[in-house]
């Protein structure tokens, strides 16, 4: 539902972090988003467009014009009701 940038890794490049509600566990995720997914239309096989899912996205800046998607690997793939992140800068 966010989104802010920064450099993550301290290698002077800017990357980002795109943040959406998806819950930290299971059940919480069944008990909050389950009815939602329940209305939604069934995405037809062709398409176009890659399909939503409800998750945050950390994109590290590689330098060679691509961005690494590392939400999984730095833990922030799941942060629950999260509207809008901000970088800490100087800790």
């Amino acid at each position: 539902m966010g989104a802010d940038f920064g450099d993550v890794n301290n290698d002077g490049l800017i990357d980002f972090f795109v943040v959406d509600m998806a819950a930290t566990t299971h059940e919480k995720d069944q008990h909050m988003m389950a009815d939602a997914r329940s209305r939604r239309e069934e995405r037809p096989e062709a398409a176009p467009g890659a399909p939503k899912y409800d998750r945050n996205a950390l994109l590290l800046n590689t330098g060679s014009g691509y961005y690494q998607e590392a939400a999984f690997l730095a833990g922030v793939a799941a942060t629950d009701w999260t509207w809008s992140p901000g970088w800490r800068i100087g800790q």
